[in-house]
């Protein structure tokens, strides 16, 4: 007697396979998550790095703080029971709830090269006989690094410093001001005579990115010079002035009482020249008028002042007049 063979059904497959991936879904639950961390290129400038089971606050791959698993963010959750149980997105999620400012991944690499990043230890307080993350001494250090931190883009910005004022390595001196302020590179170098205003003579670059530049000099008078041919390849030229015998005026307008207030300020700031008059008309918004080659010189003294209304006035020239509001 033949035995009839015994069809499997389809539907016995398709429960076989739901359940193997299942099985498998949890046997490797961890593993795309480690795969994807554990790699030799850092994607953000701000993030939690894992290192030989150490753990790292980095800050634009400048600053990392070294950060004890014995310390407490919450009352619930402990840095080491999240790393014990592999737990490093939560991990993030916890110590960013406590962060000035926010970390955007964790890495997983025990070879990365820490030689170029500040190490310091993690600022902590004691209570009981647990050590408590400080968030008031972090935020005061990382507030200082911050200020000490210029855009990285500004790196390819270059800039021509030429020393038009006779000062020995002056141009230099400005270069590194400029460096260390804004980021950019520069190139020292002598102006072909001596020269009592600054200028500054642009290639390519922003507006914003010229007053950055103005109100980082010393030089009070700087004027635009447009009709400069030279071969450079700098974004931006800077020539500095002796700024002894300048023939420029600045005149204060009010219309009842002479100014005081910005006549002070000007003086304090070592301002020459500066007059005060009345004008037979109300004033009734205060502003700076300036021609249009003076801009860097109002936008200068305009911060001086604070007052941020400034108007071009090409008739008049090697002047500023300023209005007050009474």
């Amino acid at each position: 007697m033949v035995r009839k063979k015994r069809k499997i059904k389809p539907r016995f497959f398709i429960i076989l396979s739901i359940l193997s991936g299942i099985v498998f879904y949890f046997l490797f639950l961890d593993e795309p998550l480690k795969i994807k961390k554990v790699h030799n290129i850092i994607t953000t400038d701000n993030f939690i790095l894992i290192k030989n089971n150490e753990l790292y606050l980095v800050y634009d791959k400048k600053i990392g703080f070294k950060l004890p698993k014995d310390t407490i963010f919450s009352k619930t959750e402990e840095i080491n029971k999240l790393i014990k149980r592999k737990e490093y997105r939560k991990l993030l999620l916890e110590i960013n709830y406590f962060l000035p400012e926010k970390l955007d991944d964790y890495f997983i690499l025990n070879e990365y090269n820490m030689k170029n990043i500040d190490i310091k230890n993690i600022p902590r307080i004691k209570i009981g006989d647990k050590l408590y993350f400080d968030s008031y001494s972090f935020s005061k250090i990382l507030n200082g690094h911050s200020s000490n931190t210029v855009n990285l883009k500004n790196k390819n910005i270059i800039v021509d410093v030429l020393n038009g004022n006779g000062k020995s390595g002056y141009a230099k001196k400005i270069g590194e001001l400029l460096k260390k302020k804004l980021g950019y590179r520069y190139n020292p170098a002598n102006y072909e005579k001596y020269t009592e205003y600054s200028y500054i003579i642009n290639k390519n670059l922003s507006k914003d990115e010229l007053e950055k530049i103005a109100i980082n000099l010393p030089e009070k008078y700087i004027k635009k010079m447009k009709n400069y041919s030279v071969d450079t390849l700098a974004n931006s030229i800077v020539i500095l002035g002796r700024e002894k015998k300048i023939g420029f005026s600045i005149w204060i307008y009010t219309n009842k009482i002479l100014d005081r207030k910005y006549y002070n300020k000007l003086k304090e700031k070592k301002y020459v020249r500066v007059h005060r008059s009345k004008k037979n008309r109300k004033i009734i918004k205060t502003y700076l008028e300036y021609n249009s080659e003076d801009y860097f010189t109002a936008y200068k003294m305009g911060k001086v002042l604070g007052v941020d209304n400034l108007v071009e006035n090409n008739n008049i020239k090697n002047k500023i007049n300023i209005y007050v509001e009474e």
